[in-house]
């Protein structure tokens, strides 16, 4: 590799040093604080600059373990570049590490995500295996990797999972039961979501598979365009469906904002006859959503449900012809005085 970049290594526990970050130029030193790299180079007029890089902003995948800056070992050599030249011409200054000035930084806000899950002694009685994930929305594009995930769980227990930390960003909590069973005859168990002890999410009842998807954190903006933090929400948005005994692939859907800008998706499904349920934490705002089917023979077998802010929307059938649109409004926007939840069916016809 030439001289034009930088990397840091990760000491894993088995003693070896794993590659963990490239920085797109040559640094003549680093040093770690907390979840910053202090860098220095050169500008230039050959002016030595001291540079604090963010973590949390890096879009590199990160280690759990925070990364070393000692030298790497001597089985390392041959992927590690020569020291970037040093300079003599031009004004300069020499600074060892222990004097670097001291950089005062306004610290990233990060947020901890706390999942508390209560099975009962019936949960698994049916044989079934109930699992869950937790993972930024970025990672349904093969990007971020999971945050955290667990199972199968086993029955008449409480299970408190703390995610520390977590920089700002849209995050999905996954919940399966194998065979649509969710919690089994349990009164008492349930599933809590809480961002920094604020309630985001929680739910008694599933079936096969449920999704929760919230903004960490949740926040609004004002009349001047000011992000303000609003209470959380439990189910602005709630979407359920049983899938068709024969196609269950035939269904999709989306959620499009009042400018058109797609907001949440779904489908195509590939469980029949299993029920999928869908939460999501949604601003104030027009929504238009949309469930399609790709077959149109009128012969689907299965349902959808629909509700925002408490009420419900929706509920029908399969068998909606091509498409089938609502709109509706979530929490206190107007757009005019005259839009109210509608209906509309294409046919294909």
């Amino acid at each position: 590799m030439g001289h034009n970049h930088s990397y840091v290594f990760t000491q894993q526990e088995n003693g070896y040093f794993e590659q963990t970050l490239v920085m797109d130029q040559s640094y003549d030193w680093i040093q770690l604080s907390g979840r910053t790299l202090l860098v220095r180079s050169s500008d230039d007029g050959n002016n030595e600059v001291i540079t604090a890089l963010n973590l949390e902003m890096c879009t590199q995948e990160m280690p759990t373990q925070m990364p070393s800056t000692s030298a790497a070992p001597s089985n390392l050599h041959s992927v590690i570049p020569s020291p970037a030249p040093s300079f003599s011409s031009g004004p300069s200054i020499s600074l060892r590490p222990s004097q670097v000035p001291s950089l005062s930084l306004a610290p990233t806000r990060c947020y901890d995500v706390s999942i508390r899950i209560i099975t009962g002694a019936d949960t698994l009685a049916d044989g079934g295996t109930l699992t869950w994930e937790f993972y930024k929305e970025q990672s349904l594009d093969g990007g971020t990797p999971l945050h955290r995930s667990g199972g199968p769980l086993e029955s008449d227990r409480t299970y408190e999972n703390l995610i520390p930390c977590l920089a700002p960003s849209d995050y999905v909590f996954n919940i399966t039961k194998s065979t649509g069973n969710g919690f089994g005859e349990c009164d008492s168990c349930e599933y809590f979501i809480s961002v920094d002890g604020e309630l985001m999410g929680r739910n008694s009842f599933l079936l096969y598979n449920e999704v929760l998807r919230f903004p960490v954190p949740f926040a609004e903006q004002d009349g001047d365009g000011n992000d303000q933090m609003s209470q959380p929400c439990l189910n602005d948005f709630y979407f359920s469906i049983y899938t068709d005994e024969s196609i269950p692939e035939r269904t999709t859907w989306i959620l499009e904002n009042n400018i058109g800008e797609l907001v949440l998706s779904g489908g195509p499904y590939y469980e029949p006859e299993k029920t999928f349920t869908e939460w999501s934490c949604l601003s104030d705002g027009r929504y238009n959503f949309t469930i399609f089917d790709s077959v149109v023979d009128g012969e689907a077998v299965g349902n959808y449900a629909l509700s925002a802010d408490y009420d419900t929307l929706v509920f029908s059938d399969l068998n909606f012809g091509t498409s089938n649109s609502t709109v509706f409004v979530t929490g206190t926007f107007i757009l005019d005085p005259t839009p109210q939840p509608t209906i509309s069916n294409a046919n294909g016809a």
